[in-house]
């Protein structure tokens, strides 16, 4: 059996160059993805099996459409919810959910402040005499 070098050679660097270049359009993609919340009011209190259902309709929809999901906060009378997407766009969260027939009241982009990057959290030097 006769092996080329040169043509394994070549075919590994192939190979790794494709991984590479897909990882970095992965993290390209992650770096330019919006923060985006969404907005759900319901007449009654939803139900978990309701919840439940729309989650595993929704999640294979987002997913296919690239939204991913990051967290829920319902209120306790369970009537408003607000969901936390990272998508491409507020464009293709809406476009996600309407192709998954899932209400939603309002859906907008965000800015993450938190305390850590909030100026007002890091105390001068003056705060502390």
């Amino acid at each position: 059996m006769i092996v080329d070098c040169a043509a394994i050679a070549i075919f590994f660097r192939i190979t790794q160059l494709s991984v590479f270049r897909s990882f970095l359009a992965q993290l390209f993609i992650h770096l330019h993805m919006t923060r985006v919340l969404v907005e759900k009011i319901f007449d009654e209190p939803i139900s978990q099996e309701k919840w439940d259902r729309d989650i595993a309709i929704g999640i294979p929809c987002h997913n296919a459409h690239n939204v991913h999901w990051i967290r829920s906060m319902m209120a306790r009378d369970r009537r408003r919810v607000i969901c936390e997407f990272e998508a491409p766009d507020v464009e293709t969260v809406q476009r996600s959910f309407r192709k998954a027939k899932l209400p939603f009241a309002r859906i907008w982009a965000i800015d993450l402040i938190e305390p850590s990057t909030s100026v007002i959290a890091q105390p001068s030097e003056e705060s502390y005499l």
